[in-house]
């Protein structure tokens, strides 16, 4: 299974068939070989950390990686400051 056939899956609950604009991968290739999956809320220094543990290469969250990412939100911050998941 590759990250591409993850995002394909998912796809599957949109009406659209299709991920929204704001999802999809954000670093690396869909086209890599899953070996574990770590599904969380926010993409957090634990929840990296506990995914690299337990030896996953694919983090499914429900939430951006900065709030930033979020066109309704974007245009309340300075785009100097994004705002972190951590922060």
């Amino acid at each position: 299974m590759t990250g591409n056939d993850v995002a394909e899956y998912l796809s599957s609950f949109n009406d659209e068939g299709s991920l929204n604009s704001e999802e999809g991968f954000i670093f690396g290739s869909g086209d890599a070989d899953v070996r574990g999956i770590c599904v969380c809320w926010m993409v957090t220094a634990p929840a990296v950390e506990y995914a690299a543990s337990q030896g996953c290469n694919l983090i499914v969250c429900h939430e951006a990686l900065t709030y930033w990412d979020y066109p309704l939100w974007k245009s309340m911050v300075k785009a100097t400051e994004p705002w972190e998941s951590d922060r």
